[in-house]
């Protein structure tokens, strides 16, 4: 193979492609310097659209005062303000609900007259419907407050659920907790009965 004057060229065209290429990687790969809390800050502001919140999430528990029960719930939690009225028309005396997104848990309470005249607890039709063998439920009793009641938990398609029924005073109560994890449903269901008296 015969070097020609072209050849030649080529290769130190080649060459100094080359080693340009390195130099640029090395150039424009080298460490950054860490960003500092205010250039972070101002960074996941730009990202979310809002100032970040770094304080941690609150702890502990507060009061629910309602007009026919208490309990202590999660200060962390999220309460739903209902605007459709009709949420608080007959059968529906009381109605709490809120949500927590760490971990993901939707809690829901609901009293509401007896206008059927039911006699006893498990003819509620929540009760009912969780007792048909398609549902796949686990019943099992509880009393809470001196008050026997019906509790159900089902762990099935990435969904938990536990939720109790009781009728106290003609009034039919309804406590379910429902999210991904069947431990934290169970964990925030748990904590909200052994806190929960009946007025």
């Amino acid at each position: 193979m015969k070097w020609t004057l072209s050849r030649v060229l080529i290769v130190i065209f080649l060459a100094i492609l080359l080693v340009v290429s390195f130099v640029l990687f090395i150039f424009l790969n080298r460490p950054a310097k860490p960003l500092t809390a205010s250039e972070k800050e101002k960074a996941l502001e730009n990202i979310l659209g809002r100032k970040p919140n770094f304080k941690d999430a609150p702890t502990g528990n507060i009061a629910y005062n309602g007009k026919y029960v208490n309990f202590l719930y999660p200060v962390a939690a999220k309460i739903y303000v209902f605007s459709d009225k009709e949420v608080y028309q007959k059968p529906n005396l009381e109605v709490f609900s809120f949500d927590m997104q760490n971990p993901k848990i939707v809690f829901n309470l609901t009293v509401s007259e007896n206008g059927s005249n039911i006699a006893d607890v498990s003819d509620i039709s929540g009760v009912l419907f969780r007792q048909q063998p398609q549902q796949a439920y686990t019943q099992s009793e509880l009393t809470v407050s001196g008050q026997k009641g019906i509790v159900f938990t089902k762990n099935q398609d990435n969904t938990a659920e536990k939720t109790a029924f009781f009728l106290v005073n003609n009034r039919i109560y309804s406590i379910a907790v429902t999210g991904g994890s069947y431990s934290d449903a169970v964990n925030l269901f748990d904590n909200v009965i052994k806190t929960l008296v009946f007025k």
